[in-house]
């Protein structure tokens, strides 16, 4: 089985958001089961072309997926010689004509490149114009282009359909086979309250339309062997771990050494998607319930001015690191006790997965892949109403546990790390799609 897989970034490459995670992972697994795939990304101009060993080949720059042996093509350095580093999406018009350029690129490989996938995996909005065309190109053009079948399979993968969603259209309807990150978001895009106004072209193909649940690389994320912990633990000896860590995130960010139960928020301050809103309100609420909050991240400059006068008003309780740092994102996730995800909506969500691996209980909104990867009172706590009084009533079950019921909470982590969200077993359910999208492509 040959699969192009192609998307907007792949980790180690390039990375500013989760789909980078996904597509420097799921490759890995896809390889570790016999499948021929290979990667398409943009060449931006921040990619290392010396460390990862960058080659030419006519205008494709050609390299490998970190240290791995699944090949990455590079596309479309032209188009972004002039953009600047990449960055997170903006929803902006000069996104859409980046991208456009992508795929046009895409495409151009395809019809020029001697390895003929049997499989294109298009990932989000940024690759839609692609999968649009490659559905419009005719049997005898794919003849010409050297591929033998009438046609070759496509698959378009839903990460988020809030951003660019209009430009999602045409591939929804023209792909041959569509999945979301979750079961439980391919079951919400098809309603008015998440559809982003694609429900008539959703629900025209929800006898194609699927959900599989992203995973985590437990090569990067695990306690064992995570260098950036103050003291890595197991799943026996996390108790003195997790003390060890939760004292050094206290110390970095100036929180008291004997504040209680500590809650971590590590994402996006996005007040659409990310809930910080309702997080801010209740800021007053989990500090008198006798919580430390511990944020963070960037985005919106509102709410990041509204989170640094809550610190300022709570120096000892309530800590606000407003920036980028993956040190301190792995320390959180060891030292905290729990971590808060009171998201409007959660395609997947990548945070619960890695805090349960480290012991570190999820406080989630039930939606999306939240619901589906979080047991509640058996490996994290879920509330349903998208409020902070919703969001405290959570945090108030969940630190009644942990101070008076300690065995019932000590039950509760080391069910939540023993959990297995590995790529390899999404990879598997990936493989079925192929199949699908196969047989499908054959019929049409």
């Amino acid at each position: 089985m040959r699969v192009l897989y192609v998307a907007a970034e792949a980790a180690p490459l390039v990375k500013v958001g989760g789909l980078g995670d996904v597509a420097g992972s799921l490759p890995l697994a896809l390889k570790r089961l016999g499948v021929d795939v290979r990667v398409a990304i943009p060449w931006y101009p921040e990619i290392d072309v010396q460390r990862w060993k960058v080659h030419e080949e006519g205008n494709v720059g050609v390299t490998t997926l970190g240290e791995s042996d699944v090949p990455v093509y590079l596309l479309a350095r032209e188009v972004f010689a002039e953009t600047g580093e990449h960055k997170a999406i903006a929803g902006t018009k000069e996104e859409e004509a980046w991208f456009s350029g992508f795929s046009d690129c895409v495409v151009a490989f395809l019809k020029d490149s001697r390895w003929k996938p049997e499989i294109f995996h298009g990932n989000d909005w940024h690759v839609a114009r692609a999968l649009t065309a490659l559905e419009e190109t005719s049997a005898e053009t794919l003849s010409a282009w050297g591929y033998t079948e009438k046609n070759f399979a496509t698959i378009l993968t839903i990460h988020n359909l809030s951003y660019h969603s209009k430009m999602l259209r045409d591939a929804i309807l023209a792909s041959d086979v569509i999945n979301a990150v979750s079961p439980t978001y391919a079951k919400e895009i098809l309603t008015p309250e998440f559809c982003e106004g694609l429900c008539k072209e959703l629900g025209l193909r929800k006898d194609d339309l699927y959900g599989v649940l992203n995973g985590i690389d437990y090569g990067v994320w695990s306690p064992e062997t995570d260098e950036k912990l103050t003291a890595k633990y197991t799943t026996v000896t996390w108790k003195t771990g997790k003390t060890h860590n939760k004292m050094a995130v206290r110390q970095q960010v100036g929180l008291s050494e004997d504040g209680g139960m500590l809650l971590g928020f590590v994402g996006r301050i996005d007040a659409n998607q990310k809930g910080i809103g309702v997080l801010v309100e209740a800021m007053n609420r989990l500090v008198t319930l006798g919580c430390q909050v511990v944020v963070l991240g960037t985005g919106d400059p509102r709410y990041e001015k509204r989170l640094a006068t809550v610190a300022t008003r709570y120096p000892k309780q309530v800590a606000c690191v407003l920036r980028y740092d993956e040190t301190l994102a792995h320390r959180i996730y060891a030292g905290a006790d729990a971590l808060l995800i009171p998201s409007k909506f959660e395609p997947c969500g990548l945070i619960q997965l890695i805090g349960m691996r480290y012991g570190t209980l999820a406080i989630a909104r039930a939606v999306g892949g939240l619901s589906d990867t979080i047991r509640d009172g058996e490996t994290g706590f879920l509330f349903t109403a998208y409020s902070s009084s919703g969001l405290v009533g959570a945090v108030e079950r969940a630190k009644g546990m942990f101070s008076s019921e300690p065995v019932q909470w000590e039950v509760m982590v080391g069910r939540a790390m023993r959990e297995d969200f590995s790529w390899d077993r999404s990879a598997g359910e990936y493989v079925k799609l192929y199949d699908r999208a196969i047989e499908k492509s054959r019929r049409s």
